[in-house]
């Protein structure tokens, strides 16, 4: 019972460093890597019919822009997308990397998730870092092997000690 609570204890106490570990590296690789940041989340967590609050959580300010403004004006002229009454246009940061996007009724609207597809390519084309492969993943691969490694050093503890403490079946006179 009690290498059971140890390893509970153990685990439940890893799981929190790595649960805080990986806020801490999120906020780290978001200010460092900031372009790629965006051009994934872009990618991979914003959707139409997102909602304006389901879209901030992830930025650190939003902005609401003119629609006439030179920036916009330019962006929606490339894309044949259309701004209608009523139509709010609202520039997002995060670290040094922004983006616009356009709201309708309070959800996105006009974002496409296959033009950001390939965040390495459009983070050089706007100067921005590229990180190495091991970055992408977060933290959670090194909490995972931590883990499996501290429950396999956990196991042989287990397993020593009853070896140490079994009583000898050597029948010798």
């Amino acid at each position: 019972m009690r290498y059971r609570l140890r390893t509970l204890l153990v685990g439940i106490s890893l799981f929190a460093i790595c649960l805080a570990c990986s806020r801490v590296y999120d906020h780290w690789y978001a200010q460092r890597y900031s372009a790629h940041y965006l051009f994934s989340l872009l990618h991979n967590r914003i959707h139409d019919e997102d909602t304006f609050q389901q879209v901030a959580t992830y930025f650190q300010t939003a902005t609401k822009t003119d629609p006439s403004s030179a920036n916009v004006k330019m962006i929606w002229s490339s894309r044949s997308w259309v701004i209608q009454p009523g139509d709010e246009i609202w520039h997002f940061k995060i670290g040094s990397s922004g983006v616009y996007l356009q709201f309708r009724d309070g959800k996105v609207v006009n974002h496409q998730n296959r033009d950001f597809a390939y965040p390495d390519d459009m983070a050089q084309r706007n100067h921005g870092p590229v990180p190495p492969t091991l970055l992408r993943y977060g933290i959670w691969p090194i909490c995972l092997c931590a883990t499996v490694a501290m429950g396999s050093i956990l196991v042989a503890i287990k397993i020593r000690s009853r070896l140490r403490h079994r009583p000898s079946t050597d029948n010798r006179p």
